[in-house]
């Protein structure tokens, strides 16, 4: 009977110490927490940590002065906020048509063969994968042109944009998205001028088809057209 009493005496001890060990650990966890996160729990500080970190838009980095002087100088009559404006609803439209699974009237209208390509693709992807996606709230934090390119035919505007959806939980994320200005007669897939009577890729410097002898008198009015884009972060 004396070694059982010694027994529980023992296990009670070592309950207290346990306990007591528990507490002051419990206690240091908890000053750790409140000096770090500002929370009594670690998982709550790390939850609200993360959750912090996903309302911090990502940044975006603009052209320097030449690229936006030589843009102006080329097109001094383009008015910068149409184009971001064009961006934001070329970029609204995909996202809506991923959800829908259906191809946007807007975007065909505003894109080159090889971006309705692209968007194709992805929606057959998530069509043959059985995925359902729904984006929500979708918020521009930022927009910029951060690089110019021009040539003969096209010129090009590379627009950063900085943006924010709802999908099972707040998503920050950043695209890429390429303005091309380009002849209204230009085969907008390859950029290239073909002869209307044949279908003959043409010499810019010459009115007349090589392939079939037809004269042309070139369309100069040009259009804007997204060409490409890619999400980066």
């Amino acid at each position: 009977m004396k070694g059982l009493y010694v027994f529980l005496g023992v296990v009670a001890v070592i309950g207290t110490a346990s306990f007591l060990i528990y507490i002051k650990v419990k206690k240091k966890i908890q000053a750790f927490s409140r000096e770090v996160f500002g929370t009594e729990s670690i998982i709550q500080g790390l939850s609200q940590a993360q959750e912090e970190y996903d309302n911090i838009p990502y940044s975006i980095s603009s052209g320097n002065s030449m690229t936006i002087r030589n843009i102006t100088k080329d097109f001094p009559d383009m008015h910068v906020s149409v184009l971001e404006g064009m961006v934001k609803k070329f970029l609204t439209s995909y996202f809506n048509s991923l959800e829908s699974l259906k191809e946007s009237e807007e975007i065909k209208k505003m894109s080159t063969g090889t971006v309705m390509e692209s968007i194709r693709s992805e929606i057959k992807d998530l069509k043959d994968s059985g995925k359902r996606r729904r984006i929500d709230n979708i918020k521009f934090h930022g927009i910029a042109i951060s690089g110019y390119k021009k040539t003969l035919e096209y010129a090009t505007a590379y627009y950063q944009v900085a943006l924010e959806y709802t999908e099972n939980k707040k998503i920050q994320c950043q695209y890429e998205v390429h303005c091309t200005y380009i002849f209204q007669d230009l085969d907008i897939e390859t950029f290239a001028i073909r002869c209307s009577h044949c279908g003959g890729p043409l010499d810019t410097t010459s009115m007349t088809c090589e392939y079939c002898g037809t004269r042309h008198v070139r369309n100069i009015e040009k259009v804007w057209r997204i060409s490409n884009y890619q999400r980066k972060k």
